[in-house]
Formats: C-alpha cells, structure tokens, sequence
C-alpha cells in the first residue's frame, strides 16, 4: 500500500513538473520554485485551460490562492507536510473558512498510520455528512470535500472524486490512499478498507474492462497489468500477460 501510493504521488508531482516546464509562461512560476509554488503554478494552469472543475462550479479563494485546490494537490502528490504548514501559515484566515481544518490535518500528519483520533474522525465525518446533505447543489468546493474524503476517509463507501476532473491514476490513488491496514477485531465494519478490498476492486476492473477480447485489441492490457502490480497482485499480473 505505501509503495503504490508513493509511487502514484510521485508519478503525479514529475507530471505536474512536466507540464509547468512545458508551458513556462502561462505557469508563471517566479519567485522561489519550491513544491507549493510548483502546485500554484500547476493550478494557474489548469484553470486557464478550463480543466480544472466544470464551469457552473465556484472555487474558494485565499487571496490569490484556490486555496481548497492547492491543499487537495499537495496531498495528492504526497506533501503533506507542505500543506500543514501552508494551513498554519494561514492559521486566521484558514479559521474564519473552516475552523476545524487545521487539527484535522495536523493530527493526520502527525499520525504514522494516517489516521484521526476516533473523537475526530467521528466529527469530520459528520461534517462531511452534513454539508452533503444540506448544502445547495455546487455551492460547496469540490476540492475542500476531497481533502476532507482523504483526511478523514468519508463515506468511505465512495470512492471517488466527485464532480472533480481526475484521471484513473487519481482514481486508483484514492484507492490507496483511502486503505488501511489495521487490527480488523477493533475496526467498525463499515471502516474497513484494506489491501485485499483494493485487490477485490482491481480483480473488479479486470472483470469487467480488460477480460480477453476488449483490452488486447485496444493495447489496454499493459494498464491492468500495471494495475495489478500497484495491487501487489504479481502471480495474477504474470498469468494476466501470459493469456
């Protein structure tokens, strides 16, 4: 699980590198290029290439910043540690946008196992909860509930992004992301999310989008295979390519 997920995080941030570079200009790095300024850089992108959320979708600033985006994309590509200190950076004005925020990503960074204390995790959940249910269609920041679905593993049942556009490496990071390996006797069923769920979910995409016929004749089968090693599912990835 660490592995895959270091391997995707890290995947992303030569990626977001990559895209900068190639368009220097309209990223307008400057300043010092360090990894916030990178992800600001990244987002200024996007959002002038309109792929960033759908148009009807409002994003929450910080000054200059969108700022729920640049949090999301610096756990997205494994800063944490850039993004708790970005929140504490702008410790006031991050209170008067959500209180809570920054003991929730403090504590999950503090965490070796990426997990909230239970009196935590029962309050963001019902957060989360509670702006899903009453908040008026596209009024909430898609970005601040994916950070919130990260950190707190909401409605753990969905996994998935929501409105934002992702690819399936942001898809299949949540799913790494979002897993734990814990003592399952203490854990509430509807917590669990381990490896061998992954595993089942990966053996689900297999089934259903790379069985022999379709994949091989699109050359997809080269992305189940890589599925399936990120799952740590090697026997099966092995016997996969020899079909």
């Amino acid at each position: 699980l660490a592995g895959a997920t270091h391997h995707l995080e890290k995947r992303f941030f030569y990626d977001l590198e990559a895209l900068i570079a190639k368009n220097p200009r309209e990223a307008n790095l400057g300043g010092v290029p360090n990894v916030t300024s990178k992800v600001r850089a990244y987002i200024r992108l996007r959002a002038a290439n309109k792929d960033l959320v759908p148009e009807n979708i409002d994003l929450q600033m910080l000054g200059e910043d969108f700022v729920w985006a640049l949090v999301f994309f610096l756990l997205r590509s494994g800063h944490t540690k850039e993004a708790v200190e970005y929140v504490a950076s702008n410790a006031v004005a991050f209170r008067t946008i959500d209180r809570n925020f920054i003991t929730y990503i403090t504590n999950y960074y503090k965490s070796k196992e990426k997990r909230l204390p239970r009196e935590l995790q029962d309050r963001i959940n019902n957060e989360y909860n509670q702006r899903v249910r009453i908040a008026p269609e596209h009024s909430i920041d898609p970005f601040r509930m994916a950070c919130y679905k990260v950190i707190g593993r909401c409605e753990i049942e969905k996994r998935d992004l929501g409105s934002l556009y992702s690819t399936m490496e942001d898809w299949v990071w949540l799913q790494f992301i979002l897993a734990r390996e814990v003592n399952r006797m203490g854990e509430i069923a509807t917590e669990v999310y381990g490896l061998s769920e992954v595993q089942t979910t990966i053996r689900g995409i297999g089934a259903r989008h790379f069985s022999k016929g379709g994949a091989d004749q699109s050359g997809g089968f080269g992305v189940f295979f890589y599925l399936q090693v990120l799952a740590g599912l090697y026997e099966e990835a092995v016997k996969y390519l020899y079909t």
